[in-house]
């Protein structure tokens, strides 16, 4: 009896996963608006929690920081002070007349023997002079540096700050505005609680982990572009003078011989976005982007626009804490040093970037 039981509980528990996978976009009834509006509010929470963990880790390494530069700033200032106190002694030495003494020396000497060594003496102590100046100088600027750091450091921290309560905040909002639609909601609390949960929960133990795997392995593919697909004879036939051209079918079959964590993704390019879409055990992770051209030095960056999770829009924080982590941009300059590219555009399957030549 209790194994009959443990199978109608896991398949129970089967039902309500593939209903929350299956959930997405095209809730009809107002009962399914109202548990859509609910998990994308509970997928949402899940992800301003994981962004205050974040920033609370970085508020941590900043304090680290900055405890780090205040006592290098104090030992900075007492260097900098012996620095001075020997730098202030040599310049009243000079304007005093103390040096003025030795060159007097030079036209008491009564021999060549005394005029030489009185000489490399005197080219002794200059050096000696001039070292002690030029220590005081260079400490005195490494402590400006130190300070400037500190300053930015200190500026950091408010940032982080005004952040982390800007979220905690934003957190809060949305924590009320689940509990007052739960509050309207038929049936039990406790059940919609436990579906906002598994949502919660498929997001951290699989969503996210999902969505980690793909960029990391597009970051790879990406980098690896220019030696694998643009070098030797394969370049001629992407390459139309001065344009390059590659279809999304073609920078698929790429992904997919670059890494088996990207057998299930397809790219596409329409209206100017790219977009990356995978699926894989009945969970589906959408990546919509553009590129832009920056220069100095001249590169193709990569931005996200929009992130799915099965049908449900990611929040800001997880898309920029995935740009931030995973670079999907490359260089024309790792194809030919003399290239440069002036334009891309990602219209009908096709990605073209013009170029210019430089010698």
């Amino acid at each position: 009896m209790t194994s009959i039981r443990r199978v109608l509980l896991a398949a129970a528990a089967i039902c309500t996963l593939f209903t929350l996978l299956m959930i997405p976009a095209q809730a009809s009834t107002e009962e399914d608006n109202a548990k859509k509006m609910l998990l994308q509010a509970g997928l949402t929470l899940a992800q301003i929690e994981e962004e205050i963990t974040r920033l609370q880790d970085q508020r941590q390494a900043v304090e680290m920081q900055i405890a780090r530069s205040e006592k290098e700033e104090a030992a900075q200032s007492e260097q900098v002070k012996k620095r001075r106190d020997r730098a202030g002694t040599v310049l009243r030495a000079y304007y005093m007349g103390q040096r003025k003494s030795m060159w007097l020396m030079l036209l008491e000497a009564k021999s060549f023997s005394d005029l030489f060594d009185l000489y490399r003496n005197m080219r002794i102590i200059y050096e000696t002079d001039q070292q002690a100046l030029t220590t005081y100088q260079d400490e005195y600027n490494r402590l400006k540096n130190v300070r400037k750091s500190l300053e930015q450091e200190n500026k950091d921290l408010t940032d982080l700050l005004a952040t982390y309560e800007s979220e905690r905040t934003r957190m809060g909002s949305l924590q009320q505005q689940i509990d007052a639609k739960l509050s309207q909601q038929p049936g039990s609390k406790e059940e919609w609680q436990n579906q906002i949960k598994m949502m919660q929960n498929l997001w951290k133990q699989t969503g996210q982990p999902l969505f980690e795997k793909y960029f990391n392995a597009m970051a790879g593919a990406m980098q690896e572009l220019p030696n694998t697909l643009l070098q030797g004879g394969n370049s001629k036939s992407y390459f139309h003078g001065t344009e390059f051209r590659i279809r999304d079918s073609e920078l698929t079959d790429y992904f997919h011989s670059q890494s088996a964590d990207l057998a299930g993704i397809t790219i596409s390019f329409t209206n100017g976005t790219l977009t990356a879409d995978g699926k894989e055990n009945n969970l589906e992770a959408v990546v919509k982007g553009h590129y832009q051209i920056e220069q100095k030095p001249n590169r193709l960056q990569f931005h996200i626009d929009q992130l799915e999770f099965n049908g449900y829009p990611l929040d800001q924080t997880t898309v920029s804490a995935l740009e931030s982590d995973y670079d999907l941009s490359f260089s024309p300059g790792d194809i030919n040093p003399m290239l440069q590219a002036t334009s891309i555009t990602t219209e009908d399957g096709w990605l073209r970037i013009k170029f210019t030549i430089n010698p």
